[in-house]
């Protein structure tokens, strides 16, 4: 269960800084907004899984957990690179930006666009839980929770942690993946 709690924290992490963003520019955003966007990152979380759970019946024994350390490893890495470059965010957040309303609700296709944008760690993540056979139901909703809260969180808390979470979220999403490779591993 730690593990999968991790794996949701890891890949909705990205989620703050976007709500701290929406938070300093706009104010608190809507519920339904932030709603949205989390039940796709769950929704994103629990197909990675099932596909990951069901092709892991295809692998040789231990394959699995090789296959699986090496997504968490390269996704680590690659957060880490994004961390450092800082690409990426700033454009998915301008976009945002752009749709929101007086009431600070985003229109539908705004949330689905950045869910999916949001989701596509949480897919690529899910597809590794699922070959090490982390609990779908579990994950998926821990996933949507995670999302929930550190967007929600976000927006109520707009620039005042900004400077010090939101440019080291790639960081610490990448550090907590590597952390659970090794884990895997050992």
């Amino acid at each position: 269960m730690v593990a999968a709690i991790l794996l949701a924290i890891s890949s909705t992490l990205d989620d703050l800084s976007i709500g701290f963003s929406m938070g300093l520019k706009k104010g608190r955003l809507a519920v339904r907004s932030i709603f949205g966007i989390a039940t796709i990152s769950g929704l994103t979380m629990a197909i990675g899984l099932l596909i990951g759970e069901q092709l892991a019946r295809f692998f040789p024994e231990r394959i699995d957990i090789y296959i699986s350390v090496t997504v968490f490893v390269l996704f680590g890495l690659w957060f880490l690179w994004e961390g450092y470059t800082g690409d990426d965010q700033e454009e998915a957040q301008e976009k945002v930006e752009e749709n929101l309303t007086e009431r600070q609700y985003m229109s539908w296709y705004a949330i689905v666009t950045l869910g999916l944008a949001l989701g596509v760690n949480s897919l690529f993540l899910g597809f590794s839980g699922g070959l090490q056979d982390y609990p779908v139901l579990f994950t998926s909703i821990a996933t949507g929770a995670a999302s929930m809260f550190f967007i929600w969180s976000g927006s109520r808390l707009g620039g005042r942690l900004t400077g010090w979470i939101g440019n080291r979220a790639d960081y610490i999403a990448g550090t907590i993946l590597l952390f659970m490779a090794v884990m895997e591993v050992v």
